[in-house]
């Protein structure tokens, strides 16, 4: 029987032996055998046949030398199987290929699906270290690696330069941007000067309403803000981003979140700087490198495996005040003035927890006149909860998706309750600062860093009838319970957490010194080993790097030229 005959048959339903397929799998030429087994995977597909598709794909993929033109379905197979790891194996591989090509914005591409591949495909994050994609980036960069310069005037006499590359100018209501501000803010402007540099193209800080407040406050704050020029080709942004920052001429470069989009990387690598300083604000995969010279980590478990030199600092942050905001009406979210209400905030990932809604389908069970409020997420990125609350208690459920006025929101809740497995930080932070008890839970730094498993709320204040066993949910409801029951217990609590959270986080200023101090030790350390860097040297206050090189050398496939 002819092939297409076989396919067809397939497509039918008729069963088609080994045997039969057996010709074609055997093709002397591998091309006619790479597009033999994409046709049998793609109807194998089409029929739900995922396991066997996958067999076929994956041949087709290796024999095709990991064309482009089969990374589609070899996406979707996988994704329908589930197997992320694959589809991560893939990414990874083209963009390597890709990389050796001189493709360098394609490689790039690649290796930002290839991050966040458990994101887009399970809604989880999940990031992991491959030390390989690490390495090619950093070999893409070499042709273009600024020559090394030597700052002629010594600290003492003059302002000590930074230079904050920005990650999320574009981004609404952007932790990491308004963190950004903050620092700004309390810098001393008689010890230091400060440059942001915003990676984005020209045009779309342009459009963006969030882009241009965030210039216009960190303007109003004595610092200086370089954009983006425009173009389409993104080596040439790139490069030219990383010539803006090298003509500034900084003593530190210093990164928002170097790994999150891989084109922060490659700035990086371009060694625009003699130093460079990496925030680690979330995962480390996202937030650090390892041939930084130093991290700086605002909580303790995400330092616990940064692969390179670093300092805890306790950051302050410009709190809340409740009397400045502006309560949303209750009638604009449809809830009665004699209700109870308890929320949560944060990315709608974190909402995903079919336990954390169980918890909270008991709670509204417990109390008829209780509303739930969730800023974040909508209600069609959480298909399962039809299946879990009746209609009544989904009228009780309000999902807001994500909003600008949370703060005016979060004004009207008796209790937040911290999302689960994973946390949140600014929204416990800013609830506390408003007098509004939290319920979270307690992390367990016995484990590796996970961002989708952890809590941070023992961080910022001790107070401990507040923080619950981890996945103790029963603890969890009985306490939420007792605060909606008791209101002078809820009150004091509130209180409590109020005057916690400001001695804990309410001075931004004296946060920003000790930031600032490790800043200047870190430059000083490298000043007195009299280090310049230069073309292929990164500059290190560790051998992390080099000793990674090493390892690696025979791994790299390329050059990287473009």
């Amino acid at each position: 029987m002819d092939f297409k005959s076989l396919v067809n048959g397939i497509r039918k339903g008729e069963v088609v032996t080994s045997a039969a397929l057996l010709p074609y799998l055997c093709l002397a030429d591998g091309k006619e055998r790479s597009d033999a087994n994409l046709k049998l995977a793609e109807v194998y597909a089409d029929i739900g046949n995922l396991t066997q598709a996958g067999v076929f794909i994956r041949r087709s993929w290796m024999l095709s030398g990991f064309s482009p033109d089969i990374l589609p379905l070899y996406i979707k197979i996988h994704a329908g199987l589930p197997d992320i790891d694959a589809i991560r194996a893939a990414y990874k591989e083209i963009g390597m290929a890709e990389a050796a090509k001189g493709n360098v914005a394609q490689a790039l591409s690649y290796f930002n699906q290839w991050q966040y591949a458990y994101a887009n495909h399970l809604s989880i994050d999940k990031y992991v270290y491959d030390f390989d994609v690490l390495a090619c980036i950093r070999k893409m960069a070499e042709p273009w690696r600024f020559e090394g310069y030597a700052q002629k005037d010594p600290l003492s006499d003059r302002k000590i330069r930074l230079a904050y590359l920005v990650f999320g100018a574009l981004h609404v209501n952007s932790v990491l941007v308004k963190i950004n501000c903050m620092l700004a803010r309390y810098h001393q402007k008689d010890r230091f000067e400060i440059t942001f540099f915003i990676p984005d193209p020209q045009r779309s800080v342009d459009n963006s309403k969030q882009a241009k407040g965030t210039i216009r406050q960190l303007r109003s704050y004595g610092c200086n803000v370089v954009i983006s020029p425009n173009g389409s080709n993104l080596v040439n942004r790139l490069r030219a981003v990383a010539s803006q920052i090298f003509d500034y001429q900084p003593d530190i470069l210093i990164t928002s979140a170097i790994l999150a989009e891989f084109e922060h990387y490659f700035i990086a690598s371009l060694q625009p700087a003699p130093l460079i300083v990496g925030l680690i604000q979330g995962p480390p995969q996202q937030f650090a490198a390892p041939d930084m010279d130093w991290g700086i980590s605002w909580s303790k478990h995400p330092l616990f495996d940064a692969p390179c030199n670093g300092s805890l600092v306790h950051i302050g942050l410009d709190l809340p005040d409740r009397e400045s905001i502006a309560p949303i009406s209750r009638k604009d979210l449809n809830i009665p003035d004699e209700a109870r209400i308890i929320m949560s905030g944060g990315r709608y990932v974190k909402f995903e927890n079919l336990d954390f809604w169980k918890a909270v389908h008991e709670i509204l069970l417990r109390f008829p006149d209780l509303y739930y409020v969730a800023v974040g997420v909508s209600k069609e990125q959480l298909p399962f909860l039809d299946k879990l609350l009746n209609s009544d208690l989904s009228q009780r459920v309000m999902l807001l998706g994500w909003r600008e006025d949370i703060l005016s929101i979060f004004c009207l809740a008796d209790v937040v309750i911290d999302t689960y497995p994973s946390g949140g930080g600014h929204v416990l932070i800013d609830a506390m600062a408003l007098g509004i008890p939290f319920v979270s839970f307690e992390n367990n730094y016995m484990k590796n860093f996970d961002q989708t498993d952890w809590s941070v709320a023992d961080e910022f204040v001790s107070i401990p009838e507040l923080i619950i066993r981890r996945g103790d949910f029963e603890q969890f409801n009985n306490t939420i319970s007792k605060l909606l029951d008791d209101v002078a217990y809820r009150r004091r609590m509130g209180n409590l957490c109020r005057e916690q959270i400001h001695t804990s986080m309410g001075n931004p200023e004296e946060g920003v010194r000790r930031y600032e101090d490790v800043l200047v030790d870190v430059l000083q350390k490298k000043t007195a080993q009299g280090a310049t860097h230069g073309k292929g040297e990164f500059p290190t206050l560790n051998s992390t790097w080099e000793k990674l090189k090493r390892i690696l050398s025979g791994t790299i496939r390329g050059e990287g030229r473009a």
